[in-house]
């Protein structure tokens, strides 16, 4: 078969044969009639509709270039290189298309940047590259040491305790939104592989002294809803950190039995990486890139519990603009 004309015409006839063979009829004549009819168009099948879809045009640019042609430094640049080609991204020799290109050197300059393309155009990769480039510009000042991470969901740790721990401003650089949670939990199989595969894990340990891009889901699945105890005497908070602590707990016994499938993987979170799980702890730390829906969002800007997240974002703003 080597055009979808074939496979419809090869599927029709047998179709076709299926009818005549266990059905036939003892009229050579009815036989044929019947034939006939079911072969026209729209009766057992519809004639395939074919369009032809022109190759979009490439920059000649790989990440490394185009970078430095959207005016990012020489070291920017050659570091988002390795992080695209260490995340699938854009696997090495793969050259960005022009609007992809384009668009980072729009978002570079500060414009504000809409891309209208079709399937297989790269739009997901239009929006990260200028994200990526731009954690990567910060993080050169960036001089603390990697967070550590206690897994407080074991027994040991009797009491809920934030993912990260304080080593850089944190706060949401960008923002991702989707109309449906399908779409949000496609582009978080994105992230785990860009941002938390074994093999960008190595390269944020030796390009980026162990620091990670930090990314979280927040929309209703994300667990728990309500805050952390106040005090022994909270049931209520308490009840709610049972309940995410169970969540973790067999999180983390699927993440153990998957973490060596790079297949699987990206389907579930790990809970010792880049991701963020709980909302407890984006609450505190808000994550890097934040993946949501606008009615979620909207949710979010009229609910008190998360205006730290966005008290935090402004703060950031703020020095971020002081120190240009």
């Amino acid at each position: 078969m080597n055009s979808p004309r074939d496979l419809y015409e090869t599927l029709h006839g047998t179709y076709l044969r299926y009818y005549d063979t266990p059905f036939a009829l003892a009229q050579p004549q009815l036989q044929a009639e019947r034939h006939a009819r079911l072969a026209e168009n729209g009766v057992i099948g519809q004639e395939p509709l074919i369009e032809f879809v022109p190759r979009y045009l490439s920059s000649g640019l790989g990440p490394n270039d185009a970078a430095i042609a959207a005016g990012y430094p020489a070291d920017v640049a050659g570091r988002l290189q390795g992080l695209a080609e260490a995340g699938g991204l854009f696997p090495s020799g793969r050259l960005l298309y022009s609007h992809q290109a384009d668009v980072l050197k729009e978002a570079r300059s500060g414009q504000h940047v809409a891309v209208t393309a079709g399937t297989g155009s790269g739009k997901t990769e239009s929006f990260l590259l200028p994200i990526l480039a731009d954690l990567l510009d910060e993080s050169r000042s960036w001089n603390s040491a990697p967070p550590t991470q206690t897994p407080w969901w074991d027994e040991n740790v009797p009491k809920w305790k934030p993912q990260r721990s304080d080593h850089r401003p944190a706060a949401m650089r960008a923002m991702v939104l989707y109309p449906m949670n399908a779409l949000v939990e496609d582009q978080l199989q994105r992230l785990r592989r860009l941002l938390d595969s074994e093999a960008s894990r190595a390269w944020f340990r030796d390009s980026l002294n162990g620091n990670r891009f930090y990314f979280g889901r927040y929309n209703s699945r994300t667990k728990v809803p309500g805050a952390p105890p106040i005090n022994g005497t909270d049931t209520a908070g308490k009840g709610r950190q049972e309940r995410l602590r169970a969540y973790l707990v067999e999180a983390s016994k699927t993440a153990s039995r998957v973490k060596d499938d790079p297949t699987r993987r990206p389907f579930f979170e790990q809970l010792d990486g880049a991701e963020m799980v709980s909302r407890w702890d984006m609450h505190a730390f808000p994550p890097d890139i934040l993946i949501t829906n606008s009615q979620m969002l909207n949710i979010m800007l009229g609910r008190q519990i998360e205006q730290g997240m966005f008290a935090k974002t402004r703060e950031w703003l703020r020095l971020n603009q002081a120190h240009r």
